[in-house]
Formats: structure tokens, C-alpha cells, sequence
């Protein structure tokens, strides 16, 4: 499955989310590529909150993502509308996933590489289309 970008096809990727505290949830070896995030659903036992950002200690993609405890497992996912993307990192910055505790969190993340044309769309936004 892929998109057709200029002559490149970005291909769709899945990633496993399982850690406790902030970390690099993907690396991003190549400095004229964006990570684009497709997709998440991230479950956690207890109340934690997260946020999704630009780079390791970097810019904010979305604002403070608040998993609940209503007790039991309790999650949170997003979804973009097919040729979309939910956010996007800048040209070689790695996806980081900062958390407001160290509660473990698991689930999975849908994501692509895609070109960089220059265009600062970093932090497109929820739907976001630029490329």
C-alpha cells in the first residue's frame, strides 16, 4: 500500500508503541524525509497523558493527549481520511512520544515517510493535505 508522490511511492508502515516515559518512537536517518503520522491507537492502565513532537525535546505536533483511568484499560486513537495524515514531523526530525508520567503505554502507530519540498508544513494539523 503507498501513495504516489512526484516519481517516489511513500509507503505506509506500522511501528509497536510499548514503553514508560518519554522516548524516540521513531528514528528519522534521513534529513530530506517527514514522518507523517497516519494513524494511533495507544492504550495505557492508568491515568497518563501524551504528546506527540517534532524531534527529541522539539516542537509540539499536538497539544497534551489525556489518557483517563476510569479504571480498567483505557485508550486513544486517530485516524486520517484516506490520502491524509493526522501530523507531521519536520524534514529529518525523529517522532517523539513525551509522556506526563511513566505509566506504560502499548498500542500501535501507521506512519510514512514522505519528501521534503521546503514547504514548513510542520504541525499540518489534524486532516492536514499540504505536501
Amino acid at each position: 500500500m503507498g501513495n504516489l508522490i512526484g516519481d517516489q511511492i511513500a509507503r505506509q508502515i506500522s511501528v509497536v508503541v510499548n514503553q514508560a516515559g518519554t522516548a524516540d518512537l521513531i528514528a528519522n536517518t534521513n534529513g530530506n524525509l517527514r514522518i507523517r503520522v497516519i494513524g494511533y491507537y495507544i492504550t495505557a492502565d492508568a491515568a497518563e497523558t501524551i504528546t506527540f513532537k517534532s524531534g527529541t525535546g522539539g516542537t509540539a505536533l499536538t497539544g497534551v493527549l489525556d489518557i483517563g483511568a476510569q479504571g480498567g484499560v483505557e485508550h486513544i486513537e486517530g485516524m486520517a481520511p484516506p490520502g491524509g495524515y493526522l501530523f507531521e514531523c519536520a524534514a529529518g526530525a525523529d517522532l517523539e512520544v513525551t509522556q506526563g508520567g511513566s505509566t506504560n503505554i502499548d498500542g500501535w502507530l501507521l506512519y510514512e515517510l514522505n519528501p521534503s519540498h521546503g514547504d514548513n508544513t510542520e504541525g499540518a494539523g489534524f486532516g492536514g493535505t499540504s505536501s
